[in-house]
């Protein structure tokens, strides 16, 4: 990297170096120099609003006046004065215009003190306008600057503001008596969220913020992610929740529980209770910003509705609390009696991807070595399977080859399959921040979804011929000599059967099965191969949306792909994802910076816990069941003898047990009776078990169904580990202790697999051959997971060098092979991992239940951003709920208009498999002839309409399409 050139100044009489081209309040704030300021934020654009940080600059004849350090940048031998008799009064006179607007009877109160609470004014017996009883007091940036500048008098009184206070937001107060148009908040709205959905209004006193016709916030394209709030610098934008619950007593440095993006988070408590999360900003995840989740979901961590101990199912059939001995000596017996009446085999175990890793690992250690079967899975099998099996053929390793961070220095980015700013926020703010720079955006999807707003080029392919169309690209970029002949004849083989499979799928072929024009074919495959740089691309006159000032190319010439369930959901999905590994292979990008095939993983840990081995095909570190050497490895370690068959995955115990061959499913921190696909044929599966344990935080659907139920605790009530999308290991700290008589989830385990190796016999006793070289974990008597972790670097390659002393620095990327190893930010930089990259030619071929007469359209389903998963957590907060309370279906104006169908009027949406009832919503956002549902809501289970058509070739399910037609109600 090149290294900028250094800078030497003097500012305040101190000696100051910095890089070149930054500010001389940049400089100053580095070096511990205080110059006041309101309206700068290091994520903005200098704006020089406020006129605060004025300062003077000695000997200079251009600058013979006073200037903004904000937007002065420093030069070789600068001597900046910051307190001059001229800048002291003019800065003073400036705050006092400030102030002109602002309620300010303890602000300049001559005391010099901060009153506590409720004390008695001894000056002024007007108490509503007292600083004290502000609930930003003490936390007030205006407050400082005010006691850093000492205004004791206020000379100046402008209008005096009695807005009331808006609370229709239900995560946001609005006092704008409060507002001193430092215009943070709509800077902070557009240049690091790409949203825009605030500005300024009116002119001079009467001046503030709002929305476009002053609409509510939820009517207007708001994403409730709360930027505006962190960068108010007073009490004029607040949370709505625990707004008057003042300072914490304490807070901790934690993750994010919800998608895969892993960001970094401090929780701030209060007598016990959380009051805010914000985020942690120094890490390269999510820096500064966190999404409306993120930052304020997090109701269901004390909710009422929390399971507080286990439940046992009473002869009567009802389910009742006991104790926790009990339900364990329960469980540990009916296990070990079915695996002696049954075998192994007929029990099974689902982890769970919002699991720690720790605890993903004890569970397929509890299946594989206690119960001795490996019918193990997650929802890995609904949704990573896929990238697990094409991306492990074709580079070897099954994960996003590039960091989140690197998004931003791409110079091309391929979005296909992911709604990003719903599903993946973060994500989002990389590729437009990326946009920004000057990066070329290619979005495929058969939705418009906000990344559109950013796009070059916008793919509107029809549903399920993404083959076809990444085939077609690739055939552009042959038909141009574009592909990096020099990279594929290095580092890859099977390129000529490529070649010749790719003929057929010229761009006019293409179109007809996609329904894009050739021509956008074309120049998405031009500008994906140069990466972003094809002088045949005439850029658009306006793509960028509410983004100011964009770059004219991104910071490198490669190009990456981001891809999501929009690929995997598919039946034939990991056909989808090997043409996606094609055309990396063949452009050359991978191993480079800015580059990569980057699959986002949809929770907050399935990575993690594919990484563990909670899959029925691998042990932890993506090592095959069927390797003798392995086996044996991890059977020294074990001591105890390992089974050698390939397991069931999460589809074919539910269908095992259907045709009563698996007897037993212990499933934990997973909701299938929502998300598995067809929910009748779920249901009878699970009612068809001779025992059904699940372990979780709520009583939810598949509890419900349980014969016992054990009472997990959430993320903010235990320790461990979470990977997320971009393999990074970090540390998640307990923040309060379990709820009730809840129990962390890697306790629970253990005592479990004591009990069941009790009631099987003499603890401990080796079935396999003891090895004095290698180390023995067979115990189960862990007392914290920093010794579960140990355990893992033990035997698990690429987390060798990952221990929780390392991770208090920080988060590492695996594979992180040493104690010495800094982790690994890009794969493959120095070649793939068994020798070269495969190139494995897919055909494209029909991959769902295509629409008929009796069935017209194609349903599509998704996530939306205002709720997770299926729901369990995010529906138990007030907030999420207040802005999406229910499930819809979308559905374009013509087909709403032939069907007589108008915006809110509730319809039946069936198919061949079901139906649900649900609320119509007209737009334009989807295509004719489609019907977009989300499957987060219990209440219109959109999974009750999916049928079962599998894969043959790797099993997977689809989840994402199938044909529907629509009545009204």
């Amino acid at each position: 990297m090149e290294v900028l050139d250094r800078v030497r100044l003097t500012i305040g009489g101190h000696e100051v170096e910095t890089q070149a081209g930054k500010s001389i309040l940049e400089a100053a704030l580095e070096a511990g120099i205080y110059i006041p300021h309101l309206c700068w934020l290091p994520q903005l654009r200098p704006y020089a609003g406020c006129r605060l940080c004025l300062v003077q600059i000695r000997g200079w004849q251009k600058w013979s006046g006073l200037v903004t350090a904000c937007t002065q940048p420093v030069a070789p031998g600068m001597e900046v004065l910051i307190d001059t008799p001229e800048v002291v009064e003019t800065r003073r006179e400036v705050l006092e215009l400030i102030l002109s607007d602002h309620p300010d009877r303890c602000l300049t109160c001559p005391r010099e003190v901060r009153c506590p609470p409720f004390a008695a004014c001894t000056r002024d017996p007007v108490v509503t306008d007292r600083c004290v009883i502000c609930a930003k007091n003490e936390r007030c940036e205006l407050q400082k600057v005010v006691d850093h500048i000492g205004v004791k008098v206020q000379r100046f009184y402008g209008k005096r503001r009695e807005h009331p206070i808006e609370r229709t937001n239900p995560f946001i107060e609005r006092d704008w008596n409060k507002c001193i148009a430092c215009g943070r908040c709509v800077r902070a709205c557009v240049e690091i969220r790409g949203v825009g959905a605030i500005d300024f209004a009116y002119r001079g006193q009467d001046m503030m913020v709002t929305t476009a016709f002053e609409e509510d916030m939820k009517d207007t394209n708001c994403e409730f992610c709360g930027q505006c709030v962190l960068v108010c610098p007073t009490g004029a934008l607040m949370e709505r929740v625990h707004k008057y619950a003042g300072n914490p007593d304490r807070s901790v440095a934690t993750l994010c529980p919800y998608c895969g993006c892993g960001c970094n988070i401090r929780v701030h408590l209060k007598g016990g209770k959380i009051i805010r999360v914000t985020p942690e900003a120094d890490n390269s995840v999510n820096g500064d910003c966190l999404c409306v989740k993120g930052h304020f979901a997090y109701d269901y961590v004390q909710s009422a509705a929390r399971l507080k101990g286990p439940l046992v199912r009473r002869r009567g059939g009802a389910l009742a609390k006991t104790k926790w001995d009990r339900a364990l000596d329960l469980v540990a017996r009916r296990l070990a009696e079915i695996k002696e009446q049954y075998g192994p085999d007929a029990i099974g175990v689902i982890a769970s991807a919002k699991c720690t890793n720790e605890e993903n690992y004890l569970m397929q250690k509890l299946a594989r070595a206690v119960v001795g079967t490996n019918n193990v899975d997650s929802c890995a099998d609904l949704c990573h399977k896929p990238t697990l099996q094409g991306l492990s053929a074709a580079f070897g390793q099954a994960a996003m080859t590039n960091s989140i961070a690197d998004i931003e220095r791409a110079g091309c980015i391929l979005v296909i399959g992911s709604n990003t700013t719903e599903t993946h926020p973060i994500v989002a703010l990389r590729i437009k921040w990326a946009v920004r720079k000057g990066a070329k955006l290619i979005v495929v999807n058969p939705r418009e979804i906000d990344l559109c707003r950013f796009a070059h080029v916008w793919l509107r392919h029809n549903p399920g011929t993404d083959v076809a169309l990444v085939n077609g690209m690739m055939r552009a970029i042959l038909d141009a000599d574009l592909w990096d002949g020099a990279f594929v004849s290095q580092h890859c083989e099977g390129v000529y059967p490529l070649l010749l499979s790719l003929q057929k799928y010229d761009p006019d072929h293409v179109s007809k099965i996609t329904g894009v024009p050739a021509e956008d074919i074309v120049t998405a495959a031009r500008l994906f191969a140069t990466g972003g740089r094809d002088p045949r691309y005439k850029m658009p006159p306006v793509h960028y949306g509410p983004l100011a000032e964009v770059g004219a190319q991104g910071e490198t010439d490669a190009s990456c792909i981001i891809y999501g369930t929009g690929i995997t959901h598919h039946v034939g999905a990991v056909n989808s994802v090997r043409a996606l590994a094609n055309l990396a292979m063949l452009t050359g990008n991978l191993g480079v910076e800015g580059g990569g095939l980057n699959p986002l993983a949809g929770q907050n840990n399935v990575q993690g816990a594919c990484d563990m081995g909670a899959l029925p095909t691998y042990l932890p570190g993506y090592e095959p069941v069927d390797d003798v050497k392995v086996r044996e490895r991890f059977e020294q370690a074990w001591q105890v003898e390992l089974p050698a068959t390939r397991g069931l995955s999460l589809m074919e115990m539910l269908w095992a047990a259907r045709e009563g061959r698996l007897k037993a499913l212990y499933i934990i921190g997973e909701n299938p009776m929502l998300s598995a696909p067809d929910l009748t044929f779920v249901r009878e599966c699970l009612e068809n078990l001779e025992f059904l344990v699940v372990q979780d935080i709520f009583f939810t659907e598949t509890a419900q169904l349980a014969d016992v139920v054990l009472a997990g605790a959430s993320f903010a009530e235990k320790e461990g580990t979470f990977t997320n999308t971009e393999r990074r290991v970090q540390l998640l700290r307990q923040v309060i202790p379990p709820v009730d008589d809840s129990k962390a989830d890697w306790q629970i385990i253990c005592e479990l697999a004591k009990k069941i190796k009790g009631s099987e016999g003499p603890e401990g006793t080796p079935s396999a051959p003891s090895d004095t070289s290698s180390p023995s974990f067979s115990g189960w008597d862990y007392t914290h997971p920093a010794e579960v972790m140990a355990e893992i670097n033990g035997l698990v390659p690429i987390y060798r060098g990952i221990t929780y002393d390392r991770l208090e620095e920080g988060g590492l990327q695996w594979p992180c092979p040493g104690l010495d190893h800094p982790g690994t930010k890009v794969l493959y930089e120095t070649g793939f991992d068994h020798g070269k990259g495969q190139f494995i030619p897919v055909e494209y071929g029909k991959s769902s239940e295509p629409p008929d007469e009796e069935y017209p359209l194609t349903l599509i389903t998704g996530r939306i951003l205002f709720h997770y998963h299926t729901g369990r957590m995010t529906m138990r907060s007030k907030g999420l709920v207040a802005i999406r309370p229910e499930g819809y279906a979308e559905i374009h104006p013509h087909d709403a208009e032939s069907l007589g169908v108008g915006d809110g009027d509730m319809v039946r949406v069936i198919s061949r498999q079901g139906e649900v009832t649900t609320k119509a919503r007209i737009s334009d956002n989807s295509l004719p002839g489609t019907v977009f549902m989300t499957f987060h809501y219990a209440e219109s289970p959109v999974n009750q309409l999916i049928g079962h058509d599998v894969d043959p070739e790797t099993q997977v399910h689809n989840l994402k399409t199938c044909a529907v037609r629509l009545e009204r109600c």
